[in-house]
């Protein structure tokens, strides 16, 4: 008899993972995974400078496996970084909302040069009226120490293979050739970040501009949105309010805000609202977090919602 009962309790468990999984299947893709838990709003912090994209994207893909996730909030504060990190991201954001899940941009103080990048492709971009944001442009530094070397007496003997190999280094400064170089490509990648505002943004930059005009939105053309987006595109930072009137930001609001705000969008009612920290020590995979993490978490506006909502996912 004990036994019958355990395989009655078995078939039941069968018979409610069926159940889940036929309901998941409606998903597509990766994302047809069994979803026994109520649905998920993922928040994942892009704090600081971008250098490696490596945390960012390998969390945007995780969440393109989990079913349960409708929709994605990213946090960003940060002043921008690499380039080609921040493009990264980007083609994680794109492939996770051509699965149907929504990703909106939460920023925080600052979403400046990539940390914009990032957020434009987002379903919707949020931003404080007090963040610092845009600074649409590219720029490389180098410095030029010839005088002083001159001065001390140290002379630089380079072998090179070609022409161009020492370009930038510090012990002299550009020749025109080089500096043409050099300029091409900053023009170039320039042209990539027009392309991403001018194209992911193009909706909210023709209502903008029709409004301006009086015109419809529908015949305002692209070469128009593009021709207006280089008009501020040259570096300049605007506030989360100023943005707004040039169609870089959708609304304004907080954290909280935001994640209701994506709730909404992606017609999610009381999500469970998660974030996950990958371990990068001994002691964060012994412990979950370093105490100067777990005292900057505590102290930051994620860290209040977790608490409010009572949730860590780790």
């Amino acid at each position: 008899m004990k036994r019958a009962g355990l395989w009655m309790s078995l078939a039941m468990l069968l018979a409610v993972l069926l159940a889940a999984s036929l309901v998941a299947g409606k998903g597509s893709g990766a994302r047809a995974r069994f979803a026994l838990k109520k649905d998920k709003i993922a928040v994942i912090p892009v704090y600081g400078e971008l250098q490696s994209p490596d945390f960012v994207v390998h969390l945007l893909h995780r969440y393109k496996d989990d079913v349960g996730v409708k929709a994605v909030v990213l946090a960003i504060d940060s002043p921008g970084g690499g380039v080609a990190a921040a493009q990264e991201i980007v083609e994680a954001i794109k492939d996770l909302q051509e699965d149907g899940v929504f990703v909106v941009a939460a920023m925080g103080s600052m979403a400046a040069s990539g940390g914009y990048y990032i957020a434009a492709p987002c379903d919707r971009i949020i931003a404080n009226a007090g963040t610092l944001t845009g600074s649409i442009g590219v720029i490389m530094e180098t410095f030029n120490a010839k005088k002083i070397l001159d001065k001390v007496g140290l002379e630089f003997e380079v072998v090179k293979s070609g022409e161009f190999k020492d370009s930038g280094g510090f012990a002299r400064g550009l020749n025109p050739r080089e500096r043409a170089l050099f300029q091409g490509v900053i023009n170039d990648v320039y042209g990539q970040f027009l392309d991403v505002v001018a194209g992911e943004r193009k909706d909210a930059i023709k209502a903008v501009l029709a409004k301006k005009s009086g015109r419809p939105e529908a015949g305002i053309s692209d070469a128009e949105v593009k021709n207006f987006v280089k008009g501020f595109a040259d570096g300049r930072v605007f506030s989360g309010r100023q943005a707004m009137a040039y169609g870089l930001v959708d609304e304004l609001g907080g954290l909280d805000y935001a994640v209701d705000a994506t709730a909404d969008l992606a017609g999610v009612e009381d999500p469970e609202v998660v974030t996950y920290r990958e371990p990068r020590t001994l002691a964060e995979l012994l412990t979950g977090v370093s105490k100067a993490e777990l005292k900057s978490w505590a102290s930051s506006a994620l860290g209040a919602r977790a608490r409010k909502f009572g949730y860590y996912a780790w």
